[in-house]
């Protein structure tokens, strides 16, 4: 069995993103892959995100309310740490990209970044790279709803779905995010994934997103699952 720890500096978003990704593709029971989302409380510094989140992986691991709390060294289990941050102009603070990855390394967790933050990414995945590159941070909200916009009446002409299934417009509120990311992968993830994953992001690259690292993890956990059946 793996354990999938995601980590993420968002209290909203990132975690309701990775929760109904999770449902929406390995369904609610899976037996070999269990994905845990662990919210840091916001953004705690480039230099100390990875012992909060050590810290945070150790508290759920002594809690009898978590899956964490079942692995011991006579237990096949195997963990898999993830987190996933924003770029947030980590130079500036005195961190370079390099020596944040090396931290990661060190601290034994595959990096994900979104450069500049995670609405790229949404903005990215919703339409495609070349778009969401065109467009300014302070832009990002106005074009996802316009681009949920369209999918919508997308989803009306071609699926036939009714308005009650719309996808809300996209808000850091709790509520929303999840309401947002749930219907989102319910009815458009498998166009969108295929679009998305086509991509190979580059690191060298004035924005970019490494969600298509996570993406990809979980979908081939799921083909595994559907195999197995």
């Amino acid at each position: 069995m793996l354990i999938l720890i995601v980590c993420t500096e968002g209290e909203s978003s990132e975690p309701a993103f990775i929760r109904q990704y999770g449902r929406c593709a390995l369904g609610q029971i899976h037996p070999d892959i269990e994905i845990v989302e662990i919210p840091l409380g916001g953004n705690h510094g480039h230099k100390k995100i990875f012992e909060i989140a050590n810290k945070k992986i150790e508290e759920l691991k002594q809690s009898d309310d978590s899956i964490l709390s079942l692995i011991d060294p006579e237990s096949d289990i195997a963990l898999q740490k993830i987190i996933i941050c924003d770029y947030d102009k980590m130079e500036k603070h005195g961190i370079t990209e390099d020596d944040f990855r090396n931290a990661a390394a060190e601290n034994e967790f595959q990096l994900i970044i979104n450069k500049p933050n995670f609405e790229f990414f949404i903005l990215a995945y919703l339409t495609n790279f070349e778009y969401a590159s065109k467009i300014k941070p302070s832009n990002y909200l106005a074009e996802i709803n316009t681009a949920i916009d369209v999918l919508n009446k997308e989803n009306h002409s071609v699926k036939g779905l009714p308005e009650a299934l719309d996808i809300p417009h996209y808000d850091k509120n709790r509520y929303t995010s999840e309401k947002f990311f749930s219907n989102l992968l319910e009815y458009n993830r498998s166009e969108l994934d295929q679009k998305f994953c086509a991509h190979e992001p580059c690191i060298q690259e004035k924005q970019y997103t490494q969600m298509k690292n996570l993406i990809t993890l979980i979908q081939e956990h799921s083909k595994e699952k559907q195999y197995n059946e």
